[in-house]
């Protein structure tokens, strides 16, 4: 018995479950309300991952810590890929790796994973039309290429605590997110990370930022875009102010985190930096 890497019932939306034939040699493949479970190769733990969602399943599901009494620790390369009907999704604690595209295409409109994964592949939620937020508590440093993109709903992200790096093409035409508030603790993009943010309003850039990954990396965004930038201090010139001021794009810049939650929380008139021109444009601006 064989079954490809990727979602084979993707597009098929009235295919609702799965059930195996018969028995399979060694219980390599193993089924629980309709989703194919498969044994670990890489791990003699005797441990499971997710390998195959029916498309026409949901509106919610929630990963089991076990198939049969065997742990499920992975979701397989594009395990729910294409699985429009699914809205929720909830990740159980046994859980230590999401494969490659394992939501991508998927009906999803929210989804939060949890701390104990420890693994995230790329393209994670690529296309995924209906996804507004997501919360990443996993163990994950980078977010990595095609994560979100064509995710054109999207509005939050809630970063994980260990990042610090953004991949090639992570957001690439998340074309409805306003808001893109990095982290402390986030240290640099890939190039073409942000093409196509066209509604891109406000970008908060950390103390910790070093870099953005190329010279052009905000070149396909809103062209009215501000960046929150630390400010200058007698030991270190701000990263983020000096890409600003040499690509001419207005910024705002913030003394502390105190200083920051005020600029983003408060309206009232303000004086807006055009890095372009060296003019002060005084304006009320709410920032949402």
């Amino acid at each position: 018995m064989c079954i490809r890497d990727r979602n084979i019932t993707k597009g098929s939306t009235a295919i609702k479950e799965l059930k195996l034939a018969g028995p399979v040699e060694d219980n390599k493949y193993i089924e629980q309300d309709g989703v194919i479970f498969a044994k670990n190769r890489d791990v003699e733990d005797n441990s499971y991952c997710l390998q195959i969602y029916p498309s026409g399943k949901g509106p919610d599901y929630t990963i089991p810590e076990s198939a049969q009494g065997h742990k499920v620790t992975k979701t397989w390369p594009g395990a729910f890929e294409g699985a429009e009907a699914l809205k929720h999704i909830t990740i159980s604690r046994n859980l230590k790796e999401l494969g490659t595209a394992s939501f991508a295409e998927s009906g999803l409109v929210d989804c939060t994973i949890p701390r104990t994964v420890e693994i995230l592949g790329n393209s994670m939620f690529k296309k995924c039309k209906d996804l507004k937020s997501v919360t990443i508590n996993a163990r994950a440093e980078s977010i990595g290429q095609c994560f979100f993109e064509n995710c054109e709903a999207l509005q939050d992200i809630k970063w994980p605590e260990d990042f610090k790096y953004l991949e090639l093409y992570a957001l690439r035409n998340c074309s409805g997110m306003t808001h893109l508030d990095l982290p402390e603790g986030f240290l640099q993009s890939e190039p073409a990370a942000f093409d196509g943010m066209s509604s891109l309003e406000r970008i908060v850039v950390p103390t910790t930022f070093i870099k953005f990954g190329s010279d052009y990396a905000l070149e396909n965004v809103n062209k009215n875009v501000t960046l929150y930038v630390p400010a200058d201090t007698p030991f270190k010139a701000s990263p983020g102010k000096q890409f600003a001021i040499e690509k001419g794009i207005r910024y705002i810049e913030y003394n502390s985190p105190e200083h920051l939650k005020e600029l983003l929380s408060q309206k009232y008139e303000r004086i807006i930096k055009d890095a372009a021109t060296g003019i002060a444009v005084s304006g009320e601006m709410d920032p949402k």
